[in-house]
């Protein structure tokens, strides 16, 4: 599965935005249980880092933000490149302010995926 499949398969279920951790709640029901990946939440990069879930087969990271700056999310995803086992990272954010960050953080293709209410 590549990292624009990943992020296929987050645009086709509806989620609950009105806080982080029901927005992360409801990505886990749907890779998890309805798309059947192979998904670790909450995934441990370091004793500092820690994605909010994680496709081992992929390598790819995928970060949820209801709130934060551009810059300080920005330098978050950063400091997940550096590691080894991310090869690819997706913004799931509900911010439009989140969707300027580039398409390639630390030399490894990143993807944004903006969720608005309906």
């Amino acid at each position: 599965m590549t990292i624009d499949d990943l992020v296929a398969e987050i645009l086709r279920y509806h989620y609950d935005l009105s806080c982080e951790k029901r927005l992360q709640d409801g990505l886990e029901v749907a890779l998890r249980d309805r798309a059947e990946l192979a998904i670790e939440r909450e995934f441990i990069l370091s004793s500092k880092d820690r994605i909010d879930f994680f496709h081992p087969d992929s390598g790819v990271g995928i970060e949820v933000k209801t709130d934060g700056g551009l810059a300080q999310v920005g330098l978050q995803l950063i400091r997940y490149a550096k590691h080894s086992n991310i090869r690819g990272l997706i913004l799931v954010s509900t911010k439009a302010a989140h969707m300027a960050l580039p398409e390639d953080i630390g030399g490894k293709p990143f993807r944004r995926v903006h969720l608005r209410w309906l």
